[in-house]
């Protein structure tokens, strides 16, 4: 802004100082030439005045110099100012007489000054003399009264000085040029320290909507076109901001989406580096922030999915395809390799989308379901066959030997019951998985429902004979808001599970214990306890540690799997700890409901 005040202020100076000289010059001009034609106009108003005085006198008496011509002499002096020198010639251009001002001697005409004077009938010269003076002469032919040359009349007049005016007029321009380039600069210099505040407030305020500050406005000066100008940079910074605020929140909102998708999602750039990842990527391929801006070839340890980037960028297709990996674990992903074109954008380069979809769980239920439609169909068939065949046996004519006919016919029953117990577990897994069992919470005193249970276990506990044991450590009864059957259905699945696998003269504990918040009931055998390579899978369908033993003792495969899904429906956790050889412990902590 400084620079161009003085700019501004530099060419007004300049142009007025010029104007003032020019002014100066014109002015002195003026008042030379207008003194000039008033000299000339005095001059020829002098020579009028002469001319009466010749009208009587003929060429002979100025010659002679006649009393004529000395009466007429004396007139012509009588007229002349202290300015003024008159000489008169004869028509031959000799001297004859002068009069008037003695530094004016040196202004005499020429030979071409009387030629111009003879052919015009005047002439005018205007010269300078060894002083420096300006003089004017006029030349001029004399007539008598008759009409005839009688000789030349010279008047030579110093023109008025007027160097004095000139050099005032000089010194005024000059004067008013300084005084008034001051006076300009001064109000310049107001002007436009004036205009500057806005101006530099409106720079403050761009060069700070350029970094995205939107907190500075603009404040009024009462400069109408500047306060204009304010008023509209404060609306496009209010509008600015306002959309800055939306497109933060849908970056906000576009990162709060990619961040909690399941599936994992990659952007790989047309130079082959990864410039986005989120979360579910780095879990899914057991990468850290580290990958971004490095080649995915670099990152990846799968060669399928490197291929399936390559090949999209190459052939601008999009790929999906089930790929497994086996590192950092093992597992199986669908991998939909996406190209997303550039469409001749200069801002955007071809870029792929790589979305990663971990369907390990899936392929894992899906084999479950397999697996358990299988085994169930294999228990299912077991009884069945019996059944068949025995009833088979019997319409053969084993049914008139009363002896083996009622063996067979109670190795049926224990089949039918067999298969009646299986059905229903399978029913109820079926209900608990999909959350259709009836929930009706009531006050339940723990150790009684213990009691329950063991009343309708003994009688098989004693054929064995295996010891059961009820151990309150609390030592007062537990009484808590929860659901009776399916705490009655968790304690009986486990106790018969213990007392299928505990040999004979063995022991199964029942403990019961109140905690803060929740009961606790642990249910331990000294049976024949499970392998560790076995313990993660106890809680499968259909898994049995023993496959003898559990067949031989009517269990179908599903009770702790029921007692596990039971369980986690009530909000509560179990979990199991064994020795092989030396017995098994289940511990169940279910929350007392208000």
């Amino acid at each position: 802004m400084k620079k161009l005040t003085l700019t501004i202020t530099t060419v007004f100076a300049l142009l007025f100082i010029l104007y003032s000289l020019a002014f100066s010059v014109t002015t002195n001009n003026l008042v030379f030439n207008a003194v000039n034609e008033e000299t000339k106009a005095n001059m020829l108003g002098k020579v009028a005045t002469l001319r009466p005085n010749f009208r009587l006198l003929e060429a002979s008496d100025i010659r002679n110099r006649s009393d004529k011509w000395h009466h007429a002499s004396e007139e012509v002096a009588n007229t002349i100012n202290p300015n003024e020198r008159v000489v008169i010639y004869d028509k031959n251009q000799n001297f004859v007489f002068a009069y008037g001002n003695d530094k004016l001697t040196t202004v005499y005409p020429n030979r071409d000054d009387f030629s111009l004077a003879s052919q015009m009938g005047s002439h005018t010269e205007v010269n300078k003399n060894e002083e420096g003076r300006i003089t004017y002469s006029y030349v001029e032919k004399l007539y008598n009264g008759r009409g005839d040359i009688i000789g030349f009349i010279q008047i030579a007049r110093f023109i008025t000085d007027i160097s004095h005016v000139q050099q005032q007029l000089t010194s005024f321009a000059v004067i008013a040029s300084l005084t008034i380039v001051l006076i300009l600069f001064i109000v310049l210099i107001l002007y436009f320290r004036r205009i500057s505040l806005p101006i530099h407030s409106i720079n403050y305020q761009l060069d700070k909507l350029s970094v995205g500050d939107y907190k500075v406005n603009y404040e009024p000066v009462k400069i109408a076109e500047f306060d204009e100008i304010g008023e509209n940079i404060n609306t496009l910074s209010d509008n600015l901001q306002n959309q800055n605020l939306q497109i933060i929140m849908q970056d906000e909102r576009l990162n709060l989406l990619v961040d909690s998708m399941i599936l994992g999602m990659l952007l790989i750039e047309s130079d082959h580096t990864i410039s986005l990842a989120n979360p579910a990527a780095y879990k899914i391929l057991g990468i850290n922030h580290s990958i971004i801006d490095k080649a995915f070839t670099t990152v990846l340890t799968s060669y399928r999915l490197i291929q399936m980037v390559d090949n999209a960028f190459k052939n601008k297709q999009n790929y999906n395809e089930e790929i497994y990996l086996y590192h950092p674990d093992e597992m199986v992903l669908d991998i939909n390799a996406i190209f997303v074109d550039d469409h001749n954008n200069d801002e955007m380069d071809d870029q792929v989308i790589v979305l990663i979809y971990d369907i390990t769980d899936i392929r894992r239920l899906e084999k479950v379901r397999t697996d358990f439609i299988a085994n169930a169909s294999h228990e299912l068939k077991t009884p069945v066959t019996a059944l068949q065949g025995f009833s088979e046996t019997l319409l053969d004519g084993a049914i008139e030997d009363q002896e083996t006919a009622r063996y067979f016919v109670e190795i049926m029953n224990k089949e039918s019951n067999r298969l009646g117990h299986l059905i229903s577990d399978i029913l109820d897994l079926a209900k608990i998985e999909q959350d259709q069992l009836t929930h009706h919470i009531e006050s339940v005193d723990l150790e009684e429902a213990v009691d329950e249970v063991v009343q309708q276990v003994q009688m098989e506990a004693d054929k064995k004979p295996i010891q059961i044991v009820k151990d309150n450590r609390n030592n007062q009864p537990i009484i808590f808001n929860s659901e009776r059957g399916q705490i009655n259905q968790i304690i009986t699945n486990l106790v018969n599970n213990a007392i299928n696998y505990t040999d004979p003269g063995g022991q199964v504990r029942i403990s019961i214990e109140e905690l803060v918040n929740n009961v606790q009931i642990t249910v331990a055998d000294n049976g024949i306890g499970i392998p560790e390579e076995d313990l993660p899978r106890i809680f499968e369908r259909f898994y049995r540690v023993s496959k003898s033993r559990s067949s031989s003792s009517g269990g179908t495969g599903l009770g702790l799997s029921i007692v596990r899904n039971i369980v986690r429906s009530m909000g509560g956790h179990i979990d199991v700890s064994s020795q092989f050889g030396q017995g098994t412990e289940f511990r169940v902590l279910l929350p007392k409901n208000e």
